[in-house]
């Protein structure tokens, strides 16, 4: 969804990064690709555009307990609090999910 085209936006300012964006379909069952990309990598960073407590970054971090993978970073970003009516953009930069906020925070993971 529009998190994806962050994501890509966010990668476009991080050239020393290499990064794989997914596209996740659905929370409630992950496939292959998310899992073996995380094996691979063992970094995560989800980012979503609605609350972080009930939704990507929650649901993927019970799946990988449950099946055994353990990652060395693993970082959620999205909304922590209900916000107001505006543009998308000026939401999403309020809000921490911004392409700037995402790869800032990517950035800060590296160090």
């Amino acid at each position: 969804g529009a998190m994806v085209f962050e994501a890509i936006k966010a990668l476009e300012k991080m050239p020393n990064i290499s990064a794989e964006i997914i596209a996740v379909s659905s929370i409630k069952k992950f496939d292959q690709t998310v899992l073996d990309s995380v094996k691979k990598t063992k970094k995560v960073v989800t980012v979503e555009d609605h609350n972080i407590y009930s939704g990507l970054g929650a649901g993927l971090s019970r799946e990988l307990h449950t099946r055994g993978i353990q990652t060395d970073v693993f970082k959620i970003i999205g909304v922590k609090e209900y916000q107001l009516s505006g543009k998308y953009s000026e939401l999403y930069e309020v809000a921490g999910i911004s392409a700037s906020h995402i790869a800032k925070a990517c950035v800060s993971l590296t160090k």
